[in-house]
């Protein structure tokens, strides 16, 4: 499709998979709204994140499993731009993502939040696990194909189809080596994102789409480690 610009993948990769072994729920706090503000979370009206920027990945925190209500608002600002109430379970563990638009053009600001289950358990030792996450407002709904680095994509099926604004995929498992993904716009083959990622023995990652730090076109990518 003409216009579309193929994106790179800015890697950005956080700590280690492994077990979980203390028994509270684990959770952590990524934002990927861009052209906004810094950002503060709330857990149960608590304020856990100060000054979270663009494409902060939080360290897991400690909370009371259960019933549990997250909140954003911009920097020290006491209105709420968005909330979520999601059951988080001792001992798992989960990523808050912020999702959204900080300051677009000729429309207000807009803020939603998803509660991610992150895979802790390693794999076994001649493969790797891979979610894909759609955290770009940009790009729309996308089909997403995982496939050897050599594949036509015009000769291939998509991994995942029709993934909107906060849509993830499950954990798909791979043998380690180097594994091309690649994003379109759902029904087509013209090319928003492409990238080689290696998948390490017993990995555990996830690829987060997401726009540009101004927000728009091309589409990035930022992979994290989970369960860590």
């Amino acid at each position: 499709m003409k216009g579309m610009i193929v994106g790179v993948l800015a890697l950005l990769v956080f700590g280690c998979g492994g077990n979980v072994s203390i028994n509270r729920a684990h959770v952590r706090f990524l934002n990927l709204v861009p052209n906004g503000p810094d950002l503060d979370l709330y857990v149960q009206g608590t304020r856990v994140i100060h000054g979270s920027a663009f494409q902060n990945l939080s360290k897991y925190g400690l909370y009371d499993a259960g019933n549990t209500t997250f909140a954003v608002t911009k920097l020290s600002q006491p209105g709420i731009e968005a909330s979520l109430t999601g059951d988080v379970q001792e001992p798992s563990r989960y990523t808050v993502v912020v999702l959204g638009y900080g300051d677009p053009d000729a429309q207000p600001p807009s803020y939603s939040l998803i509660l991610l289950p992150d895979q802790s358990e390693l794999p076994d030792q001649t493969t790797s696990v891979l979610r894909i996450v759609n955290g770009s407002p940009a790009a729309g709904l996308v089909d997403v194909y995982v496939t050897e680095p050599n594949v036509d994509i015009n000769a291939a099926s998509p991994t995942y189809t029709s993934l909107a604004l906060g849509g993830a995929s499950p954990y798909g498992s791979y043998a380690i080596g180097s594994e091309r993904v690649r994003v379109t716009p759902a029904g087509s083959k013209s090319i928003l994102f492409d990238s080689t990622m290696f998948l390490g023995s017993r990995s555990i990652r996830t690829l987060y789409l997401r726009d540009t730090k101004d927000g728009g076109l091309p589409v990035l990518g930022s992979a994290v480690t989970d369960g860590d």
